[in-house]
Order: structure tokens, then C-alpha cells, then sequence
């Protein structure tokens, strides 16, 4: 929309809220939020979540936001706007390491200060496929980096999953799921496991998502071999995500539309798409994106290479090699995650997937806030976290802040 003369400035109201490459500065841009508040933050575009503001402005006290406003900002002396797009921080919910490091409480802090510096303000660890008392263990961890504020929330991705389509889960830690060992891993998480990833072809996986609905955890269908019907199924007993759309999962065919058409069908289920031009070529992108519009969710699936350099890396139990930043197994080759981050995500979207920054930025912040019930981010809106990222006209990531303090880039 034009923007408005100063004078007229327009006042948002409040609204209730229902492993990573480094993307390079391309230009210094100091920041105008210091320790003491308020502050005052003013750019070329702000992306709320009706509308863009042209130029906009926010007001920020005590890590959250106060004000949201179009035009000029109605003080003495306004302050410059800022080249670009302010946008809320990235919401990651599915990403397994960064900066060369996954595992214990240093490696995580590592990974999460670099996928900070990549935008991510809210961050999901995602865990592999282990046996049994692995599995409880690493659960355990993550519980201690949540509490401590480098997390918000779990990802399991497996061990309940297809040996059809393991990705890069070690075959030897799959199997079947039952309430006890979903149960045990719950307890082991205390209350911070989010999002579950399960085949729900396998026997026991329709009352293990029952039960994940039951406990407040989101239920993803994915590493699946499961067919159109299974996949309804699947649904109808509570799943409503569908892990990395398209991959480890049997293709869409025309007389088998398999669990991809079951998933982009409903209109419960939200798509996760690992948009780094290696998991998804652009027409792909293009046709869920017009398919399911606001249900898709941008997610990095990042690794241990992220934010670090090409060579030789683990995921879980399993040998990766990096080459030309694109991860796969060393044996066998299947892609082994991504080394993308969330900025990189959005960019894509846009020029990938033909979406407008205001798409890509439901798609990699708001959408995924809600799904993992942290409803006091997400959007630039009042009485939100003021977790934002200042994007160049050409989308490149330019500063941080969460809670109002910027994040340092180098």
C-alpha cells in the first residue's frame, strides 16, 4: 500500500496470537536499539500481519513491543528509516544442529548462537532416530537447553519412522511405536517436546498420535510409506503437520496421489518445505504454495553444517560429507539435511516459490510461532516479543534483535 504523509500516522491495536549458513552482511548497518528503552525503530517497510507499512515504525519497552505505526513516527526528530523490511524473528521448528556442532549443552549453545545470527530468534532442536536410552537421554538434554533459554522447544524426528524412506536415520534405531516408549520419552522431555514426526503406516502409530494429541504435542506425518487412505487416517486421528513435504515419502503419482495429495488436501494440515533449491525445485515450491497458501511452513532441517564450512560431518550415528554447502550421507548419498538458514529460506520463497515478503514472512515466522503455541511472537504487533530482523530491499539479512536487544554479527 502507498505510504501515508507523517502527520497521519496509523496505530496497529493489539491482537491475541492464536545446521545454518551465515548470511553475509552486504552492507554495516548500526543499530538503533541500546540497552535503555524505549527505543524507537524505523524502516522503509513493516511487515505486521494485515498489511505492509511504508514506511512503518515501532516502539519497544522492555523487550516487548509497544506501538506499531505507518508513516513517519510522531516525535521530535523521527529517526531515519532503515533500508529494507523489518519482519518478526524466524521461528525455526525443525533443525538439528549448526556451526559444526550438535549434542551437548556447549554444542547446542554454538549452534543456537549462530542460528540466532541467521535470523532464528526461536529455535526447535530436532533429534534423530537412537535407540532407547539414547533417545531418553537426548530428550533430557534438550529439556536442560530449553530450560536455559537456548531452545523453546523438541522435535522427534523418529524412531518411529518408515525403513522405506530412513532418510538419514540409521535403519537399526527404527521401530514400530508404543504408548510406553512414547510416554517414557514425554516424561524425558518434561513438557518441552513439541512436535512429534511418525509413519502412521506402522503398526501402533494412529494411538501414538492420539496420544501425542492428548499430551499437547503436535503430531507430523513423515519418513512415511504410507498411501492416500493411511494418510486420512493418519489426519482424522490428530496429525497436522506434514514433515518436509515431498521428501522420504512416496511420489505424488495420478492414480496413486499417496500421502503428498492426502497432506496438501486438508486443510488442517500444515506443509513444512526445506526451500534450499537441493530438497525442492522451484515448481514444486510454486504449486504448494498456490495449493495451500498460509499453511506453509519454511523450516531449515539444518545440520551440524550450517553456519560452518564444506567437509566431513555426523548426523546422529551417521557419516555425512558437505560439498558445495549441500549435505548427503557418505554412504549411499541421500541428502542428510540442509545447511540453510531461515533468512535463506525466506529469500527463496520469494524467488523460488513466487511468494510476496508477506507470504514468506507468515510462512518462516507467524504460522510456525502459532503451531508451536508460542503466541507472544510470531508478528510485529503489540504486546509481542520484540524479536525482528531488518532485511535489504533484496532480502539479504541485514540485523537482529530479540526482546529488543540487537544481536551481535560477527
Amino acid at each position: 500500500m502507498s505510504s501515508r504523509p507523517a502527520a497521519q500516522c496509523r496505530h496497529i491495536p493489539k491482537r491475541q496470537a492464536a545446521s545454518w549458513r551465515r548470511f553475509g552482511l552486504n552492507e554495516s548497518v548500526s543499530s538503533p536499539l541500546l540497552d535503555d528503552v524505549p527505543a524507537l525503530l524505523a524502516a522503509e517497510a513493516v511487515v505486521t500481519p494485515d498489511e505492509v507499512l511504508r514506511p512503518g515504525w515501532i516502539q519497544i519497552d522492555g523487550g516487548e513491543i509497544l506501538e506499531v505505526g505507518e508513516g513517519l513516527a510522531p516525535v521530535p526528530d523521527p529517526p531515519k528509516p532503515l533500508p529494507g523490511f523489518l519482519v518478526p524473528g524466524f521461528v525455526d521448528q525443525h533443525c538439528h544442529g549448526g556451526a559444526g556442532f550438535e549434542g551437548d549443552q556447549s554444542d547446542i549453545a554454538v549452534a543456537s548462537a549462530a542460528q540466532l545470527r541467521g535470523g532464528t530468534t526461536s529455535l526447535i532442536g530436532s533429534l534423530v532416530s537412537a535407540n532407547p536410552s539414547h533417545l531418553l537421554d537426548q530428550a533430557a538434554e534438550l529439556a536442560v537447553a530449553c530450560e536455559g533459554g537456548l531452545l523453546v522447544g523438541i522435535h522427534l524426528e523418529g524412531p518411529w519412522l518408515s525403513p522405506l524412506h530412513r532418510g538419514a536415520h540409521e535403519e537399526k534405531n527404527l521401530r514400530n511405536p508404543t504408548i510406553s516408549e512414547l510416554q517414557a520419552v514425554l516424561s524425558a522431555g518434561r513438557g518441552h517436546i513439541k512436535m512429534i514426526t511418525l509413519a502412521p503406516e506402522l503398526p501402533g502409530a494412529l494411538p501414538a498420535i492420539a496420544a501425542c494429541v492428548e499430551a499437547g504435542v503436535v503430531a507430523a506425518v513423515g519418513h512415511t510409506h504410507a498411501d492416500y487412505a493411511q494418510t486420512q487416517a493418519a489426519i482424522a486421528a490428530g496429525a497436522t503437520v506434514a514433515t518436509h513435504l515431498f521428501n522420504a515419502m512416496p511420489p505424488l503419482l495420478h492414480r496413486a496421489p499417496g500421502p503428498i495429495a492426502a497432506l496438501i488436501n486438508d486443510p488442517k494440515v500444515y506443509l513444512e518445505l526445506i526451500v534450499d533449491n537441493v530438497h525442492l525445485a522451484p515448481g514444486a515450491i510454486g504449486v504448494v504454495r498456490r495449493a495451500a497458501g498460509d499453511r506453509v511452513v519454511l523450516v531449515t532441517d539444518a545440520m551440524a553444517a550450517a553456519a560452518s564450512h564444506d567437509g566431513h560431518y555426523r548426523l546422529g550415528s551417521l557419516d555425512v560429507d558437505v560439498v558445495d554447502g549441500v549435505a548427503r550421507l557418505s554412504e549411499g548419498g541421500a541428502i542428510a539435511g540442509s545447511t540453510l538458514t531461515m533468512a535463506a529460506a525466506l529469500r527463496n520463497y520469494v524467488e523460488l516459490g513466487g511468494a510476496s515478503v508477506a507470504e514468506a514472512v507468515r510462512a518462516s515466522s507467524t504460522t510456525p510461532a502459532q503451531l508451536m503455541g508460542l503466541s507472544d511472537r510470531g508478528k510485529i504487533a503489540t504486546s509481542q516479543r520484540a524479536d525482528l530482523c531488518l532485511l535489504g530491499p533484496d532480502l539479504d539479512l541485514l540485523s537482529v534483535w530479540q526482546s529488543g536487544r540487537p544481536v551481535p554479527m560477527d
